[in-house]
């Protein structure tokens, strides 16, 4: 998407702009007597900046509204905020009518805006109440285009109202919620000609959808069928809850994915799903039915699974996915890990900046006690400016490996809890800003960072470097039998991948894939038989099968 024209200087210079940011994580602030608090969350249904180095946007820095005087109103994301494919912004506004106006992306060399002046109506801020707009979900609906839906879910953000304005908090019985997208839900079932029409141009850059909806922006380049398909099934629906079903079937995450003894595949995505591979090939998903990210999962079996994501999301389902049960969560950052051994539990989660773990022995029941705490984890990520090559590092990862659980952290440390005597030691390692860590089933650790993987067999304490054979390393993997695998980016811009397998201890590697079917974000090698699988940016998840030569599309979503 393009940014509308620039105005001139003069009328930018005259312009009154509420320049705000987010208040969580600081002491609770007033509210004064004529304002309330507005509070929306952006989650982006496209392909995460975490799984490769392609033209894709997920991350959102202003959202601005327009006020009943013309005046623009710009909020700011909270930057410290723990999040992977959604933003909160939150801010303290006088009381009186807004209109969204539009929202736009960190700054790059393509800086990436969406207009919303058509997603909802104008709406109220009361004072002393809470307006909530929901769950905006960004959507892209093929061919450069997206359409908006608008998902009343709000707990995260009135969690936030509770510990970050507890009057005000303590005031909804008094003054409930103002939630502008419930009631056009309400609005859409009753008429449907006001509420419920939705607009999809397959020629257009955009698509808006007004409605119950949701707010959706590709930009990638997107296979010519694919795209058709898409508008074309965005097209024939206009029901909005369908829509958003249409949406959770078409995630794009592929995160924490691991191989059950059964030969299964679980693996977490966007809006809240589960995505299962059973052996033959065949995919489905267990919805969660809530619209976080799941980054992490902890599973032995099909039937008893444990999630945990985004804003403090941590679920369990002991029936297969049929029902579930929302658990209490110690943090509401982002969950990047979930342990356990025997009876006792681990929670690893990104506290702003912080990496922080938390351990139970009653996951129902709790409670949860903080047993770490990593100062300024991570950073904030920031992008080049002279490239769309984006590589932003990972938060933080954790394993139960043998006697200790083990956490490796985006500024270069390792800390290593004694799980017998419950002393810690913090080391750290030979790489910075590691893109991805990951724990082997023999107990071995590899990280890659900046074109180079380390190996670690002694639980976090030394590393040594591997090589890998890739001057533009996308994402590595190690499969059974010692197989080692890696994505290479190939090009300027890194439109097309390749996939290099090395054998064993063996020193040479060789090209599995010149180039694969579809440039691959995402990786995953089993460590039980030779099953390999790749996601790429648009979902699409291709897999080859143990003995097999070709690949075999698996899954496509919309």
């Amino acid at each position: 998407m393009r940014l509308p024209a620039l105005r001139p200087l003069v009328r930018e210079l005259g312009r009154l702009a509420l320049l705000l940011t987010p208040l969580a994580g600081h002491a609770a602030p007033d509210v004064p007597a004529d304002a309330g608090l507005f509070t929306a969350r952006v989650l982006t249904n496209a392909s995460s900046t975490s799984r490769g180095s392609f033209l894709y946007f997920n991350q959102w820095e202003t959202l601005t509204l327009q006020d009943a005087s013309k005046r623009e109103v710009e909020i700011k994301a909270d930057k410290a905020g723990g999040s992977n494919s959604s933003q909160v912004f939150e801010a303290v506004l006088p009381a009186g009518k807004y209109r969204l106006l539009h929202m736009v992306s960190p700054r790059t060399p393509a800086r990436v805006g969406a207009d919303l002046q058509n997603v909802i109506a104008e709406f109220e801020v009361r004072p002393q109440t809470v307006t909530s707009l929901g769950t905006l979900i960004y959507q892209p609906t093929g061919n450069q285009g997206y359409t908006i839906l608008c998902d009343g879910f709000d707990a995260p953000q009135i969690e936030r109202v509770r510990l970050g304005y507890p009057a005000l908090y303590q005031a909804q019985a008094e003054h409930a919620p103002v939630r502008p997208c419930v009631g056009n839900e309400v609005a859409a079932r009753a008429s449907q000609a006001l509420q419920g029409r939705t607009y999809v141009l397959s020629s257009s850059r955009m698509t808006s959808v007004v409605g119950t909806a949701t707010l959706g922006v590709i930009q990638a380049l997107i296979e010519k069928a694919s795209a058709t398909e898409a508008i074309q099934a965005w097209k024939a629906e206009t029901d909005p809850q369908k829509r958003l079903s249409m949406a959770r079937s078409s995630t794009y995450a592929f995160n924490a994915a691991r191989m059950l003894d059964s030969g299964e595949v679980l693996a977490g995505s966007n809006l809240g799903q589960v995505l299962v591979r059973e052996p033959q090939g065949r995919w489905q998903r267990l919805d969660t039915g809530d619209t976080r990210e799941i980054t992490t999962l902890l599973a032995d079996n099909r039937q008893q699974i444990l999630v945990g994501g985004e804003d403090g999301l941590l679920m369990q389902t002991t029936d297969g996915g049929k029902s579930w049960q929302a658990i209490s969560a110690p943090t509401h950052g982002l969950i990047v890990n979930l342990a356990r051994q025997d009876k006792r539990f681990f929670l690893l989660a990104i506290e702003g900046f912080d990496a922080v773990l938390y351990g139970t022995s009653d996951l129902q029941q709790g409670p949860w006690t903080e047993l770490r705490r990593e100062v300024n984890a991570r950073e904030e990520v920031k992008l080049p400016l002279a490239t769309f090559f984006r590589t932003p590092s990972l938060t933080a990862s954790g394993w139960v490996l043998g006697d200790r659980y083990v956490m490796v952290t985006s500024n270069g440390f390792v800390n290593s809890l004694n799980l017998k005597d419950e002393s810690w030691t913090r080391t750290k390692t030979p790489f910075e800003e590691p893109r991805g860590a990951t724990a082997l089933r023999n107990g071995s650790l590899f990280a890659y960072s900046k074109n180079k993987v380390w190996v670690s067999r002694d639980q976090g304490a030394t590393w040594t470097r591997d090589e890998m054979g890739c001057m533009k390393l996308i994402t590595a993997a190690y499969g059974a039998k010692g197989q080692a695998y890696n994505v290479c980016g190939q090009g300027a811009f890194v439109f097309s991948t390749a996939l290099m397998q090395r054998s064993g201890d063996a020193a040479s590697w060789t090209t599995l894939s010149d180039e694969t079917p579809t440039p691959a974000s995402a990786l995953f090698a089993s460590e039980v038989d030779d099953t390999l699988l790749f996601m790429n940016p648009e979902g699409l998840i291709y897999g080859r099968a143990p003995g097999a030569k070709d690949w075999t599309l698996e899954r496509k979503p919309l």
